[in-house]
């Protein structure tokens, strides 16, 4: 994870998992100190983007194809604006509410992502065990009687139970109603103004 941009009223923002890139990063998971922020890149020229805070569980099953893109922006309990002034030289960011958000900054509806690299297998697997790990981190927390050699065997076999709920290797099978990203996208590197390129060119 390596730090990206620092905003004064929010602190380090760390780019967690580049998910869409052309010749900069166009979809990516950030992180704000321990929470997850999906980020859409709205115009790299005017270092322009769009935050959509999420979780992890949230996170997986849009990597694993079973979320709606759109869906989880639009339900985000927060949403962001972050800008760079060009004045003062420095990044600025500003809450807003679903309702103030112009279509064309949004996925389109049916949107699922369906790229699949090795890269981003590890990084589900990382996502998984952490979730696997926190639920049972949890659990364990609220037991107040001491665990035992077979409690820990037993614990073992639910992580493992666990892990391979959150996370699958299985090909995702889409209804008439999903459509997936395009793996190969052809872009106008020259274009003025790059603000559909999510609905234009990589949401299909």
């Amino acid at each position: 994870m390596k730090k990206w941009i620092t905003i004064d009223s929010i602190g380090d923002i760390y780019v967690e998992k580049e998910l869409i890139r052309l010749d900069y990063p166009l979809f990516f998971i950030a992180a704000i100190k321990e929470k997850k922020y999906l980020v859409f890149c709205l115009d790299n020229e005017e270092g322009e983007y769009l935050f959509a805070k999420t979780t992890y569980l949230r996170i997986l099953k849009m990597l694993n194809g079973k979320t709606d893109i759109r869906e989880i922006t639009t339900n985000a309990s927060e949403l962001m604006y972050v800008s760079y002034d060009y004045n003062n030289r420095k990044y600025l960011s500003r809450r807003v509410d679903v309702n103030e958000i112009p279509e064309e900054d949004l996925p389109d509806k049916d949107t699922y992502f369906t790229i699949d690299t090795p890269d981003l297998d590890e990084y589900k697997w990382q996502v998984a065990s952490k979730l696997c790990f926190d639920s049972l981190k949890q659990k364990r927390e609220s037991n107040t009687k001491s665990v035992n050699v077979s409690a820990y065997k037993k614990e073992k076999d639910l992580y493992n139970l666990q892990l391979n709920g959150y996370y699958t290797i299985e090909p995702i099978k889409f209804s008439k109603h999903k459509r997936p990203i395009k793996k190969q996208v052809e872009v106008n590197m020259f274009a003025q103004n790059r603000r559909n390129t999510y609905n234009k060119y990589v949401f299909a």
